[in-house]
C-alpha cells in the first residue's frame, strides 16, 4: 500500500544514507565503500512509476528499477502482471533520479541458457532500453536472484558494471560487483529492525 511504502521511505530518509545505484557501485569500484542503502525494483510493473517513483520524489531519493524490456511494449509482464509504458519510465527518467537497469529481455532465468541465448537476452534489453531511454543500462540483477551459468555470468560480466544477486549483507568490496547482494523490503516488515 501506498501509505506503508510512503512510510518506509520516510524512514529511509531520516535514518539512513541512501544512494544511487551508480554512485554505491562507482565507491565499491575505487575501494571506498560509502555507507548506504540503495533502492531498487524488480520487473517494471505500473505501480513503481504510478506510486512509488512520486513517493521517492517527494523525498528526494534515488531509485533503479531492474527492468524486463518485453513488457513496456506488451502492456504485462509474462506472468500476466500490468506493466508501465515506455512513456512513463521515459517521464520517470527525466527527473535524473530514477535509472532503469536490465532484468533480461523476458525474465528468462540464465543459469541453463547456451552463451549465444544469455548474449541475446542482455543485448536484446540493452538495445530496448537504450532506443526507448536514451542510455544504455550500467547494471543488471539476475531474475529471480538465480545466478547464472559460467557464459551467462562471463557475458553479464562483460556487458554490465554491476549484477545484483539476493542474499542478505552489506556490499563492501569490488568483488561484490558482480554478485551484489539484496535485502528484500515487504510490507510486513517492521521499520525497527
Amino acid at each position: 500500500p501506498a501509505a506503508q511504502f510512503r512510510a518506509q521511505v520516510e524512514h529511509l530518509a531520516a535514518h539512513h544514507r541512501v544512494l544511487s545505484l551508480d554512485d554505491a557501485t562507482a565507491s565499491l569500484a575505487a575501494g571506498t565503500p560509502a555507507n548506504g542503502v540503495v533502492i531498487t525494483f524488480d520487473d517494471g510493473t505500473t505501480d513503481v512509476v504510478d506510486v512509488a517513483v512520486p513517493i521517492l520524489a517527494e523525498a528526494g531519493l534515488p531509485s533503479t528499477l531492474y527492468l524486463v524490456t518485453s513488457a513496456p511494449g506488451a502492456g504485462v509482464l509474462p506472468w500476466g502482471a500490468p506493466a508501465a509504458s515506455w512513456a512513463a519510465l521515459a517521464d520517470a527518467a527525466a527527473g535524473g533520479r530514477f535509472t532503469v537497469a536490465s532484468h533480461t529481455h523476458d525474465h528468462r532465468l540464465l543459469h541453463r541458457t547456451s552463451a549465444a541465448e544469455a548474449a541475446e537476452q542482455l543485448d536484446r534489453s540493452i538495445d530496448a532500453i537504450t532506443d526507448h531511454l536514451g542510455t544504455a543500462p550500467a547494471h543488471f540483477a539476475y531474475p529471480k536472484a538465480v545466478p547464472g551459468n559460467r557464459a551467462a555470468r562471463t557475458a553479464v560480466a562483460a556487458r554490465f558494471r554491476s549484477a545484483a544477486l539476493a542474499g542478505h549483507g552489506a556490499n563492501r568490496t569490488a568483488r561484490h560487483l558482480q554478485h551484489l547482494r539484496r535485502v528484500p523490503v515487504s510490507r510486513g516488515d517492521d521499520l525497527a529492525t
